[in-house]
């Protein structure tokens, strides 16, 4: 437990340092599964990136190797897929879906995390998972640090790839 929030306050600061867009955190945003009216947190908390009247909200789910923690995490994009699947404008404070990044280990991790998300179903329609490493929030170029899974038409086989996301983009300056 400790480790997930020291990993996700360490998201939080990185954002907060080196993105021109940031606009502000919630520490423990509250989530809603409506059909198993479950209540559940982010465990990495929110960020709030607004530019030019855009506003997108990213939200972080950080996920240690623990005993069992394929399957707590399995459980909890069950919750994620429900509240999507369920989401209207202005549910939990939201104007629109908020953006889920995943934050592992490890690039190693970060792949059983996609395995992991392929095997529930938890397909999230219309929402992009993003997956990031607590290493990857050190890098000076944060909008180089979120990955995406996207299959190839031919193989049928899944590959990584830097999503451009233009509010991470036009980086603080770091001092």
């Amino acid at each position: 437990m400790l480790k997930r929030r020291l990993a996700g306050n360490q998201v939080i600061i990185a954002y907060m340092q080196k993105v021109a867009a940031y606009k502000g955190f919630v520490l423990n945003p509250i989530l809603f599964a409506k059909r198993q009216n479950i209540r559940f947190q982010p465990t990495g908390g929110q960020v709030i990136l607004v530019k030019n009247d855009i506003k997108v909200d990213f939200i972080f789910e950080v996920v240690r190797k623990n005993p069992g923690w394929e399957e707590k995490f399995m459980e909890k994009m069950k919750l994620y897929q429900e509240f999507y699947e369920n989401f209207q404008a202005k549910d939990c404070g939201f104007d629109k879906k908020p953006q889920l990044v995943i934050v592992g280990e490890d690039n190693e991790h970060i792949i059983e995390l996609f395995k992991c998300v392929k095997r529930v179903k938890a397909e999230l329609k219309n929402v992009e998972i993003c997956y990031s490493t607590d290493l990857k929030q050190l890098e000076d170029e944060i909008d180089k640090t979120l990955t995406i899974f996207k299959q190839d038409s031919s193989t049928g086989r899944y590959y990584m790839e830097i999503p451009q996301i233009p509010l991470l983009e036009g980086n603080k300056a770091i001092s």
